[in-house]
């Protein structure tokens, strides 16, 4: 089955990108810095003579100022210290990158310098496929797939949490 798939589809590595805004936003108050990290695919359809791309794109918008910040941060530190895992906090990110084939540390230093909490996360998965007929136009046609973006609007605090929450029945 594998061969087939291999006969029929060239798949082209995927290709990611990330980029680093330097103007600051301000988003509810909050001074933030956005990064967006873009992530696409290419498949060729050798049967059909048809190409289908893939395009997700998650665009955050980061700050320290949340209240918490550090104490998530610090938590999260000492967490995959223990566990040896999510050594960058990737938070939102985790969705684009479950898609991302590749070796983690291939991108390290991208992923070392995203800091902050997001106070807005837009995460858009889009889609196209074109289709090449002999003497004819290619046909495209394009797809969002998925359009979502979250944004905080408050922080909740919570004093210290009893223990017994977290003990099996």
């Amino acid at each position: 089955r594998r061969a087939l798939v291999e006969q029929r589809y060239d798949v082209s590595p995927p290709k990611i990108s990330f980029q680093f805004y330097e103007e600051p936003e301000t988003i509810n108050g909050y001074l933030t810095k956005r990064v967006v990290v873009k992530l696409n695919f290419a498949t060729h359809d050798k049967k059909k003579n048809a190409k289908s791309l893939t395009r997700i794109t998650q665009s955050l918008w980061l700050s320290t100022q949340v209240k918490g910040y550090d104490l998530y941060t610090s938590f999260n530190s000492a967490l995959s210290g223990k566990t040896g895992v999510n050594g960058h906090r990737l938070g939102l990110l985790g969705d684009l990158l479950s898609y991302y084939p590749g070796d983690l540390a291939s991108i390290e230093d991208d992923l070392s310098r995203i800091e902050g909490y997001a106070v807005k996360a837009r995460f858009l998965l889009e889609g196209s496929y074109i289709q090449e007929f002999s003497g004819k136009p290619p046909k495209k046609t394009d797809k969002v797939f998925k359009d979502e973006t979250c944004v905080l609007t408050r922080v909740q605090e919570t004093s210290t949490l009893d223990s017994s929450l977290f003990q099996a029945p």
